[in-house]
C-alpha cells in the first residue's frame, strides 16, 4: 500500500465530517493560531539563513504545548499526573522559510483510535502550505500508556466519537522500530 501525501489527504478532509470547522469535531474549534518569528536557523544546503527540518519540529511541539494550554488540557495532566508523549510523526517540507519571515502554525486534533491521539499541523505564509505534519500522540501515566477511551471518559467527552479519516492509518501504521 503506498502512502498518501498530507496534501492529497487534506483535501479528503474537506469531505469528512470531522474536517476542521466542522461541528461534529469538538476540538475543530479549537485551532491554534500564532505566529512565529525571528528564527535563527541554518541549513546546510544553501547559504540563505532558513528554518531546518529541527526547527520545525521544534515548533511543532511548542505549538501542540499552546495548543493543550488553550484548551485547558493541562489541568488534566496535571491532576492525573499524566504526559502527552509523541509516538511518531509524519512530516512534509514544500517551501522554504526564510529567517525573519512570519508564518501562522495551525493546530488541530483531527481524532483518536484506540490507543493514539492525532494532531495536525500546518505551517502558513501568505497563503502557502509551508510544512504539514501528522503527530500521533498517546497519554502516559506511571503505569505506562493510558487508553484513548480512559482519556476520552476523564475529559468528559465519553459521548463524541470521532472517526479518523481514511487517509490516516497508512501514514501512521508504519513502524520502524520491531517491539
Amino acid at each position: 500500500m503506498s502512502l498518501l501525501s498530507i496534501a492529497s489527504a487534506e483535501k479528503e478532509i474537506g469531505n469528512c465530517a470531522i474536517s476542521p470547522g466542522s461541528i461534529s469535531n469538538p476540538f475543530s474549534d479549537m485551532v491554534l493560531y500564532s505566529s512565529h518569528s525571528n528564527s535563527k536557523a541554518l541549513t546546510t544546503t544553501t547559504s540563505e539563513p532558513e528554518l531546518n527540518n529541527g526547527r520545525y519540529v521544534t515548533l511543532l511541539d511548542l505549538g501542540r504545548f499552546d495548543f493543550v494550554l488553550k484548551i485547558k488540557l493541562h489541568r488534566l495532566l496535571k491532576r492525573k499526573k499524566w504526559s502527552l508523549t509523541v509516538a511518531g510523526t509524519y512530516n512534509e517540507y514544500r517551501h522554504r522559510i526564510r529567517l525573519f519571515q512570519q508564518f501562522t502554525l495551525n493546530t488541530s486534533i483531527i481524532g483518536y483510535d484506540e490507543r493514539w491521539f492525532y494532531f495536525l499541523q500546518k505551517a502558513e505564509r501568505n497563503g502557502k502550505i509551508h510544512f504539514s505534519s501528522v503527530v500521533k500522540t498517546a497519554f502516559t501515566s506511571k503505569e505506562g500508556l493510558v487508553s484513548a477511551e480512559s482519556a476520552i471518559k476523564e475529559m468528559k467527552l465519553e459521548h463524541l466519537k470521532i472517526p479518523l479519516p481514511d487517509w490516516i492509518h497508512p501514514l501512521t501504521n508504519q513502524e520502524i522500530i520491531e517491539k
